[in-house]
């Protein structure tokens, strides 16, 4: 069986951070069971900054992989401004000029784009594990997780060490890309889920419900590196892990 492991998001954000536990903890433990293909989507930035940094795109190039795209972020604002003139765009964050509003729904994009790419590559990956590259893991992916996606239909394995207040924690799915496609694809429907009631991890919860997806949690841990080297989780990094970035 062949496996797709998917990156989404502002990669160059702090992949020069992050990749080491990327590749030592998921790539490679995965690589050794199964054939796998890397996807990326890299929602470029280009002079914006991220964490009050300006970023090097030359920095996707860390994150090997066998399928690269890419899209402005300037191009993708004007996608969401022209639906939020139509739709009031707020969440529990605010209006859509709040920084909480627009990162949510650019997000959300951004999965939609690794459901665009399992599902036209759906008779070659029966399982995908998807991931935001600015995660730092603590821990080994557990294989038994997706050879429990290979025999159970229905189900999407996740974190839960930051999941908040009746939501789920977005940015970490393993399960198989016929389940994946519709929860990561939710932006094609963003109107059901946009409200002022909402936020992303609510609304990912939503999502599951709504396709009928069982979710159960990995043991994966970790916690997020930001481009200014703040990390971000209820978990840090320990002193003594040997892939600690600084």
């Amino acid at each position: 069986m062949k496996i797709a492991i998917c990156f989404f998001g502002v990669v160059p954000r702090s992949i020069k951070w992050t990749y080491l536990s990327i590749l030592e903890r998921i790539i490679k433990p995965i690589k050794n069971k199964y054939k796998v293909d890397i996807y990326v989507f890299n929602m470029n930035v280009s002079d914006t900054k991220v964490d009050g940094v300006k970023l090097d795109q030359e920095n996707c190039k860390i994150l090997e992989c066998d399928f690269f795209e890419e899209r402005r972020q300037a191009n993708v604002n004007e996608d969401i401004n022209k639906f939020c003139s139509i739709y009031p765009c707020e969440m529990s964050y605010g209006s859509l000029s709040d920084k909480g509003t627009i990162n949510s729904i650019r997000t959300m994009y951004s999965e939609y784009r690794v459901g665009l790419f399992l599902e036209k590559h759906i008779d070659i990956y029966e399982v995908a594990v998807v991931i935001s590259p600015d995660f730092f893991f603590r821990n080994e992916i557990n294989i038994d997780d997706i050879e429990k996606c290979k025999v159970d239909s229905k189900v999407i394995y996740t974190t839960n060490n930051h999941d908040g207040i009746d939501g789920y924690t977005d940015g970490l799915y393993i399960g198989k890309s016929k389940d994946l496609i519709p929860v990561l694809k939710r932006y094609e429907i963003k109107e059901k889920y946009i409200s002022p009631k909402n936020n992303y991890e609510r609304i990912l919860k939503e999502s599951f419900t709504d396709n009928g997806i069982e979710r159960r949690i990995t043991n994966l841990e970790f916690c997020k590196i930001r481009a200014n080297k703040k990390i971000w989780g209820k978990k840090k990094i320990e002193k003594n892990d040997p892939l600690r970035p600084f």
